[in-house]
C-alpha cells in the first residue's frame, strides 16, 4: 500500500511538472510570435508616390518633399518620386521657395498613395496645393502627362 501511495505521488508531481513546462512553453510561444508580430510590424511598409504635373510658373524651382523635418527628394517640374515609408500616421511636408504645405496620410501596409504638388502665381500672390488624390487619378495623371521618375526613396523606420 505504500509503494501505491509513492507511486500517486511521484506521478502527480510528474503531472505538475509536465503542466509547468507546457505552461513555461505556451508563454515562450506567446513572448516570440509577439516579437515576431512587432517586427514584422515594424518592417511594414506603403508606398506613397508624389507627383508635379508641367507648370511655367515655378517650373525652374524645386519642390523639396520633407519627412521627420528632413528633406528626402526634389521634385521638379513635371517629374515624379516614389516614397516606401513605414506605416501608420506619417506627416509629410513639400516646401517650395520657402512656402510649406504638410500632409498628413494614413498608410497601410502594401498600399498605394498618390499625393499631388501644384503651384500657382497670381499677380503678387503665389500658392502651394499639396492633395492626396485616388489611385487611378495619380496613375493616370503620371502615364498621359509622361512625367519623369526622380527614383525611389526608402525611408528607415524611426526608432
Amino acid at each position: 500500500r505504500l509503494a501505491a501511495e509513492e507511486r500517486a505521488e511521484r506521478l502527480a508531481v510528474e503531472e505538475r511538472l509536465v503542466a509547468e513546462e507546457r505552461l513555461v512553453a505556451e508563454e515562450r510561444a506567446e513572448r516570440l510570435a509577439a516579437e515576431e508580430a512587432a517586427v514584422t510590424t515594424k518592417n511594414a511598409r506603403a508606398t506613397v508616390i508624389f507627383y508635379r504635373t508641367s507648370k511655367l510658373v515655378g517650373s525652374g524651382s524645386s519642390a523639396h518633399v520633407l519627412y521627420d523635418g528632413k528633406k528626402i527628394a526634389d521634385l521638379t517640374n513635371k517629374s515624379y518620386i516614389t516614397v516606401h515609408a513605414p506605416i501608420g500616421r506619417q506627416e509629410f511636408v513639400v516646401d517650395f521657395n520657402g512656402d510649406t504645405d504638410p500632409i498628413t496620410v494614413n498608410l497601410e501596409e502594401d498600399q498605394i498613395y498618390y499625393i499631388h504638388f501644384t503651384f500657382s502665381s497670381l499677380a503678387r500672390s503665389r500658392s502651394t496645393n499639396i492633395a492626396q488624390v485616388t489611385k487611378t487619378m495619380g496613375s493616370t495623371a503620371i502615364r498621359s502627362k509622361n512625367l519623369r521618375n526622380k527614383g525611389d526613396i526608402d525611408i528607415q523606420n524611426q526608432p
